[in-house]
Formats: structure tokens, sequence, C-alpha cells
């Protein structure tokens, strides 16, 4: 995988094998399978997803699916979640936090 930033830093884009599966801007991320609904692909689509803590694909029968009554149509979005300190998706700097007398460097 390879990850890019545009230059103003505010959208990341993943690849995988050359293939965008994932566009990241601070309030939503939006998944995508470039054409190839691989094993490769959904585990990736899947290991984001549940990092962001959204919504991810399964198959069944042959067909990608992201719930029950929601067919996988080559792409989804969503709004980030609050994560457990209100703050949207995972970018948190702890190093403020951390005891002065604690860090090892």
């Amino acid at each position: 995988m390879a990850v890019y930033f545009s230059s103003d830093k505010k959208v990341c884009s993943i690849y995988l094998h050359k293939n965008l599966i994932c566009r990241l801007w601070p309030d939503e991320i939006a998944f995508y399978d470039a054409g190839w609904q691989s094993n490769t692909t959904k585990s990736r689509i899947n290991a984001i997803a549940h990092f962001f803590g959204v919504p991810g694909v399964y198959q069944h029968k042959f067909d990608w699916w992201i719930d029950k009554k929601t067919p996988w149509t080559g792409s989804a979005s969503y709004k980030l979640p609050a994560n457990e300190y209100g703050v949207l998706g995972r970018f948190i700097d702890y190093r403020p936090y951390l005891d002065q007398s604690l860090r090892c460097f």
C-alpha cells in the first residue's frame, strides 16, 4: 500500500497496487474497490474501516455488501464518528499528555 497526502495536507489517499482504495478528509472517509473485488482489497478496506469506526464490506455468495440491505456499488463514503475524546477520527497527538519522566528518547 502507498499513502499520499495532498499539497495542503487535507486529503490523504491510500492506494493498493496503484489503485485508489481509500480517500480520507478531516471529517469524511471514502472507500473504492477500483474494479478489484479481491480478498486483498476487501481486507485492506475493512482494516481501515475498523480503525476509523465505520462499516466495512463483507462477501456473500460472491457479492459484496455493506450491510444486509445495502449492496456494495464500488464505493462508499461515511462521515467520521467522534472518538473517545470527542475528536473526529483517530488523529490525536498523545505526547503532551505523557509525564515528562516517562519519556524515553
